[in-house]
């Protein structure tokens, strides 16, 4: 069993207590931003435990937190694993009436709100971390590193609500082994070090940025500091020059965009000049912006993985790894986690990453386990996505949903994703997708990159013809130009900014 992530919080206080944890810039323009030790770190955290004890937070409650990445979400998130309760971190995208529907499903015996948040729902401040009254800890360091996890398998460590790919959201919940386990087996195939400096933007409620960022830095104990939005987080890389980034593939495209010139120095100097680094998960990476970065001598690590895992299923190696580097497909399966792709191509997954359940749905939660083999004891998980595995090598290819399959009039199946990695490569697409249409055809939906207008539609139809086998070539029905914006304010992109295909579906699918 791994310890405890305040064990290794505790570590660091106490080996390495002026070695800077948190970085606080309250703007780039800030030169004398405010440092945060760990040995501070420690002893806010048993300030703000104390603060959620004397609010009656107990072994067992649910905590939610709703509001956006900060050193107070931390500490909040950090005092509830240290009293034993359950967080229920919430998106700060989410409508207020999506977060009154999930406090209700839950019924958290307190609920914190950050600045933003106060007063669209019931609720109270997040402990202020400058208002904290500390008092030393050496004590307390002493019975967190002593102490022998407390991990009950019954009680989740935290509930985590899916991103919004469907119009009703699960709680998946996670325990501490899983978390923790997990962050162990990223940091395997992409070692990091209390050298490392990290600028966050993705937000801590969702599996990627828990695990990846916030319990990797723990562990590792590096440094960060947190964005607020895109802006500030490109705003801000010059000046913090980070060694590490975690993104979605999105957030890699808008850098390039802003960049205008995407000239290897150009890259390189706008990411701080010390990326050493770069991560990417929740969606697809397109090769060409792999190509990108990779010519500038900063490859973009891929992952792969589900909230249900915790999220990491497989994961690209880093060659500080000691391991032989490995940048095909989304790499590997982690270390203590199995995969089988079975002879549909779908893929299943067993190990400790796996989630103890959805919050209160049972029969949501056994629909996804199945035996595969008659004479194994242990049941596998059906992640629902298609993949296979890269021919002379033990790396993964994620095909698809197995939901999105399209079969076609003639009999075939059409893997969506397959196709629009293909399609992307046409230069005048900003991006690409592919849905299904009436009496077994598809169309393709497309986002045109600035300054191209319908006019070029004729030639886009011709680069998609040369790109599709005659089986899907003359199944398709046409290429239609999408005007309003692939944005999640528009419904089209998720959180993780994934496009929703049930959306196009419905929008564009007659």
């Amino acid at each position: 069993m791994p310890p405890s992530v305040l064990f290794y919080l505790a570590q660091h206080a106490r080996l390495r207590p002026y070695s800077v944890a948190w970085i606080e810039r309250t703007s780039v323009l800030n030169n004398e931003p405010e440092v945060i030790h760990w040995g501070e770190l420690a002893d806010l955290l048993r300030g703000v435990s104390d603060s959620l004890f004397r609010d009656d937070i107990r072994r067992g409650d649910r905590v939610a937190i709703w509001g956006f990445n900060s050193l107070n979400w931390v500490l909040a998130e950090l005092a509830c694993t240290a009293l034993g309760a359950t967080s229920v971190p919430l998106d700060p995208r989410l409508p207020s009436h999506t977060v009154e529907e999930i406090l209700e499903l839950v019924s958290p015996k307190a609920t914190l709100l950050g600045p933003e948040h106060i007063g669209r729902v019931a609720g109270q401040p997040l402990p202020d971390w400058r208002e904290i009254r500390t008092r030393g800890n050496s004590q307390w360091l002493e019975d967190l590193l002593r102490k022998e996890p407390d991990w009950t398998e019954s009680q989740p460590a935290t509930i985590l609500f899916t991103s919004g790919t469907t119009d009703s959201p699960k709680g998946v919940m996670l325990s501490h082994r899983n978390l923790v386990s997990n962050a162990l087996a990223k940091l395997d195939a992409m070692p990091q070090f209390p050298s490392d400096h990290r600028v966050n933007l993705l937000p801590f409620a969702h599996a990627y940025a828990r695990t990846c960022e916030l319990t990797t830095w723990l562990i590792s104990g590096s440094s960060m500091e947190t964005a607020r939005g895109q802006e500030d987080f490109f705003a801000r890389l010059s000046t913090a020059k980070p060694t590490l980034l975690n993104a979605v593939p999105s957030v890699y495209e808008a850098f390039i965009d802003r960049l205008k010139i995407q000239s290897t120095a150009a890259i390189r100097s706008g990411l701080g000049g010390n990326v050493r680094q770069l991560a990417s998960g929740g969606a697809p990476l397109s090769d060409r912006l792999r190509g990108l970065y990779g010519n500038a001598g900063l490859p973009i690590y891929q992952g792969y993985g589900l909230t249900e895992t915790s999220p990491v299923v497989c994961s690209n190696i880093h060659p500080d790894s000691g391991a032989h580097a490995c940048l095909l497909g989304v790499g590997p399966p982690v270390m203590g986690v199995e995969v089988q792709i079975d002879s549909d191509s779908q893929l299943w997954v067993r190990g400790s990453n796996l989630f103890m359940g959805y919050w209160e749905d049972s029969v949501a939660t056994e629909r996804r386990w199945k035996s595969l083999d008659e004479h194994e004891s242990e049941a596998w998980f059906s992640t629902g996505d298609l993949a296979r595995t890269i021919e002379g090598t033990n790396a993964i290819e994620i095909l698809g949903r197995a939901d999105d399959t399209i079969v076609l009039s003639n009999g075939y199946k059409l893997n969506p994703l397959v196709l629009e990695s293909q399609l992307i490569s046409i230069p005048v697409l900003q991006d690409c997708i592919v849905i299904p249409v009436s009496q077994g055809r598809w169309r393709v939906c497309l986002h045109l990159r600035s300054g191209h207008d319908s006019a070029t539609i004729r030639e886009i139809n011709e680069s998609i013809q040369i790109r599709c086998s005659t089986e899907f070539r003359d199944w398709m029905a046409d290429a239609i130009v999408c005007q309003e914006p692939w944005t999640i304010e528009s419904g089209m992109l998720n959180f993780k900014g994934a496009k929703r295909r049930s959306e196009f579906v419905k929008r564009y699918g007659r």
